[in-house]
């Protein structure tokens, strides 16, 4: 998300991805997803890059509706709207 104002932002929209929560709900398995060695090691990759940037910046907000696989196999994470406030939808307070 790009944001433009304090209350106003624009949404990108990701390509050839879903998200955990969506991937359980079709009752696929991440096995199914993650069937080739380049998607396993992108998978992989990304995981190890997430859990320490997550950790070291303290992002909240961790769970399956905004975690997303792509088609190659790379995790990303959506919504932060915990990374910058404790309070989503209030805005930063400085």
């Amino acid at each position: 998300m790009l944001p433009l104002s304090h209350d106003s932002g624009i949404i990108e929209f990701i390509r050839d991805a879903i998200t955990i929560d969506q991937l359980r709900k079709k009752g696929s398995t991440l096995k199914a997803v993650l069937n080739t060695k380049s998607k396993q090691r992108n998978f992989l990759n990304s995981l190890v890059a997430y859990s320490l940037i997550t950790y070291f910046l303290q992002v909240k907000d961790r769970h399956n509706g905004n975690i997303m696989i792509k088609n190659d196999g790379s995790l990303l994470h959506i919504d932060y709207g915990f990374f910058l406030t404790n309070m989503p939808g209030k805005g930063v307070e400085l």
